[in-house]
């Protein structure tokens, strides 16, 4: 079994409609999770739908790779809160924010895609249109580790490194129709970030895959420091303001 309200630890989130039908779906999420509890036999088993961590739960999803009906009746939120009234303020109480894509792959899922003859050759940019992308305030994602890119990066470029997150951030982040440029350090880094961008229908996408060294030495670039907590913790002066930017049951969850 899989779906989209009864999901693998959790069930979906109910807020991406519209904000006036929420609480009504939520509602109706309440029954229709717990009838399949209660009719599907407890060795049915229940697939992830969505990664680790993924935005279209309503709370963090399990990590695994699935369970069981009868795993689900004792653990996932539509067994262990009886009342509809509870349940939808514990569900819309955990709502966080999602990314800001999200409201176009309606109109996009409902159109249907356009006949499929495989991934554009992404634009090659040279050095010198890199910079000048970076005068006109374009968006210019470097993809490289996040740690490479605090040793040394180029000024007004942004750190989105490719990993499972890239595709949620960058849709995030990035204006959704806006001419995207990418850096990265492979021709296969920058095909998949290409690639995962057009999942998303962000095809505006131009890139650089001629390394970070070859880049470096034309424009200006800078760098950071990093450390972990305990380093933190020795060197900030005790006036220092600490920013927590993780998500909000990120937080909750220890901090």
């Amino acid at each position: 079994f899989t779906g989209g309200s009864l999901l693998y630890g959790t069930v979906g989130r109910t807020d991406l409609i519209s904000p006036e039908l929420t609480e009504e779906l939520t509602r109706s999420q309440f029954h229709s999770a717990r009838r399949l509890l209660a009719e599907l036999p407890g060795d049915a088993r229940v697939m992830p739908t969505h990664g680790f961590g993924s935005f279209c739960a309503s709370s963090g999803t399990a990590a695994g790779e699935g369970g069981d009906i009868a795993q689900e009746r004792l653990h996932n939120l539509a067994a262990t809160i009886g009342d509809e009234t509870a349940f939808v303020s514990t569900v819309v109480s955990g709502l966080g924010p999602y990314p800001t894509y999200y409201r176009h792959m309606a109109p996009l899922n409902r159109e249907g895609p356009s006949a499929y003859s495989g991934l554009p050759a992404s634009a090659s940019v040279g050095p010198e249109l890199i910079g000048q992308r970076i005068e006109e305030m374009a968006w210019v994602i470097d993809t490289r580790p996040r740690l490479a890119f605090a040793a040394s990066h180029l000024i007004g470029t942004v750190s989105m490194e490719l990993n499972e997150s890239f595709t949620t951030y960058a849709g995030w982040l990035a204006p959704f129709d806006s001419p995207i440029t990418l850096l990265a350090d492979s021709p296969a880094d920058l095909a998949q970030a290409q690639r995962n961008l057009a999942r998303i229908g962000m095809d505006r996408v131009e890139g650089n895959s001629d390394g970070f060294q070859r880049l470096a030495g034309l424009h200006q670039v800078h760098s950071y420091p990093v450390t972990d907590f305990p380093g933190l913790q020795r060197s900030r002066p005790d006036n220092a303001f600490i920013l927590d930017v993780r998500q909000p049951d990120e937080w909750r969850a220890g901090h």
